[in-house]
């Protein structure tokens, strides 16, 4: 698969085995592992596992997020219901990068872009800690609702945190992203 132009600047990829030492040195990273609901590191046999499984599949759901063709952070979609055309994009920027400002608001709007356009989904969800008010001021610019029902704890650091789950669905999608495009100066 050719890499998928974003803007003449961003683009996705398909994740190589190439990709897995800086992708799961992004994962493991403060940053990027204090936000995510799984509670440990992940090890290398882990990730090599989950490239493995990831390989086998018959949709490619996991990219690699480039600025001008660097490598700066990763896309994939979790809870894949081809039946039902839903699932949850995960999306992060890198570590120890040099990225413009427009950068996140660019990898997630591609990620819910891609699982429309692309993938077909009719729904997308999200889990968000809510104490992770960056990123749900980010979901909810980019037109996600928190699912008030839907609120349930995670274990994280020994301690419940209170996760939001959080939906976008096509129709919503479709209107919300003519605002988002202008943002972006995207056609």
């Amino acid at each position: 698969m050719e890499p998928l132009n974003v803007t003449v600047d961003y683009s996705i990829r398909p994740v190589e085995e190439r990709d897995l030492k800086l992708i799961l040195e992004w994962r493991n990273s403060e940053k990027v592992h204090s936000q995510m609901l799984t509670d440990h590191k992940i090890t290398w046999d882990e990730h090599y596992g989950w490239f493995t499984r990831m390989k086998e599949q018959t949709v490619t759901r996991n990219f690699v997020f480039e600025y001008r063709g660097v490598p700066i952070g990763y896309i994939g979609y979790t809870e894949y219901d081809e039946e039902n055309h839903s699932c949850s994009p995960g999306a992060y920027l890198g570590i120890d990068i040099d990225a413009p400002k427009d950068a996140a608001m660019c990898l997630f709007y591609t990620s819910i872009e891609y699982a429309f356009k692309v993938l077909d989904m009719l729904k997308l969800n999200t889990d968000v800690f809510a104490d992770n008010k960056r990123a749900l001021k980010l979901d909810k610019f980019l037109g996600y609702e928190i699912i008030k029902e839907q609120e349930h704890y995670v274990l994280k650091d020994g301690k419940e945190k209170l996760t939001y789950r959080l939906e976008i669905d096509k129709t919503r999608w479709l209107t919300h992203k003519k605002v988002l495009q202008e943002y972006l100066c995207l056609e």
